[in-house]
């Protein structure tokens, strides 16, 4: 049976298939991962045309009561995070203790968060040290339908921003979101849908557009993967603005997968041109 998902987790099945392993804003991207019931270590690099080589890596131990992680990257960004799960002392109860460290003179960015999750509801309550704001996420309902709601409330101006409402269906392999992305609540932002559609167990489709109220903009994307065989997948998507991009995903052994991605302007396909050609290649190695 389904169950009632988090904000974020409204429209990742549509994010996933339109950007997971479209590894073309990188040259080469490298990923390792070992992991066991309790330790967890990854690490990442990334090298990108014209900039530094971005190298990251990540420690984390969990147990029943309780998850530590603590990453750090060459860019001096640290983030360290400890979630606490009392599951014994209250069901569905989630404390979540953060702290990200920029730049040289290591900026605080601190937070608190605590979550609970019911059959028919899931909150989210986070303050921002910095910020001196509380952020509050909820959804309610059931897996085919509901409403859900994102804001953020700024405690010295005494005001609300980021106010983000959202609507869901869902059946029979397809999931719609609609979002209002706003600033306040007393003038329109942006219009967002998100479609998702399991086509067959080979195939699915997926659509995001987005409008914005103020200059009538609007940006539509639609993509859709396929299961070639068990260790092979290829991805496809294309854009209002004339983007057009193919991954390939390949699993060669139980602890190995290599992902090709290149992105194109359709135009150029046709006037013979490499303007705005990107190629990445990107390897998981799990152990």
């Amino acid at each position: 049976m389904a169950k009632l998902e988090n904000f974020t987790g409204l429209t990742k099945s549509q994010e996933d298939l339109l950007k997971k392993y479209y590894c073309f804003g990188s040259l080469g991207l490298l990923n390792f991962n070992v992991s066991n019931n309790t330790f967890t270590f990854h690490t990442r690099i990334a090298e990108r045309k014209e900039q530094v080589t971005r190298a990251s890596a990540w420690l984390q131990y969990k147990n029943d009561l309780f998850l530590l992680k603590a990453k750090k990257r060459n860019d001096r960004f640290s983030h360290y995070k400890l979630e606490l799960t009392p599951s014994k002392a209250i069901q569905n109860f989630k404390a979540i203790f953060e702290c990200k460290l920029t730049g040289s003179e290591s900026k605080n960015d601190a937070s608190i968060a605590v979550e609970y999750n019911h059959e028919k509801f899931k909150e989210k309550l986070t303050y921002f040290n910095n910020q001196n704001a509380l952020r509050f996420q909820i959804t309610a309902g059931k897996p085919e339908y509901g409403f859900a709601l994102d804001t953020k409330f700024k405690l010295v101006e005494n005001e609300f921003e980021n106010l983000t409402p959202a609507f869901w269906w869902a059946k029979s392999g397809a999931r719609l979101v609609v979002k209002h992305v706003g600033k306040d609540y007393k003038s329109f932002g942006n219009f967002e849908a998100s479609f998702f559609q399991a086509i067959s167990p080979l195939s699915n489709l997926a659509s995001k557009v987005v409008t914005d109220w103020n200059t009538k903009a609007t940006t539509i994307e639609v993509g859709g993967d396929y299961k070639y065989d068990d260790r092979t997948f290829v991805k496809g998507k294309i854009n209002s603005n004339g983007n057009l991009a193919l991954a390939l995903t390949r699993t060669l052994c139980d602890k190995l997968r290599v992902s090709v991605a290149t992105e194109c302007k359709a135009q150029s396909l046709l006037v013979h041109s490499n303007e705005g050609y990107k190629f990445g290649v990107r390897f998981d190695f799990t152990h």
